[in-house]
């Protein structure tokens, strides 16, 4: 598994808005007060209230038991630490309906080719 990936379009750039309205109406999920760009989503709602109260008190850190997805017209990141959640996969499986994406790991290696359509190679077995 891979805890931080990056999708990078093979052309042009991502229109932003439609991923953003995807991504906000994942469950658990809140776009972070620091940094628009990036979304929070967690597994439930009670964890979702800790990350951001976090945030808003010390937007230096990022909560390590929640998924961050970033939106950049040119790059989006995903990032977890604890366990993956269903809605990175949820979210990872419409992007890759929606866009073609080059994928790249944590050391921006392109792992595009590695990935199956079940997204195992991504996030393990569901």
């Amino acid at each position: 598994m891979i805890t931080d990936m990056s999708f990078v379009p093979v052309s042009g750039a991502f229109a932003t808005a439609p991923i953003e309205e995807f991504v906000s109406r994942l469950p658990h999920t809140r776009r972070d007060v620091a940094d628009p760009a990036t979304f929070i989503v967690a597994p439930d709602q009670d964890t979702l209230a800790s990350a951001v109260s976090l945030r808003e008190t010390d937007t230096n850190n990022f909560p390590t038991n929640v998924t961050l997805v970033s939106i950049y017209p040119h790059r989006i990141d995903l990032a977890y630490r604890l366990e993956p959640l269903e809605a990175g996969r949820t979210f990872v499986a419409w992007l890759r309906d929606h866009y073609q994406v080059r994928i790249c790991d944590e050391e921006s290696n392109d792992v595009t080719a590695s990935v199956d359509p079940g997204l195992v190679y991504l996030f393990g077995a569901p």
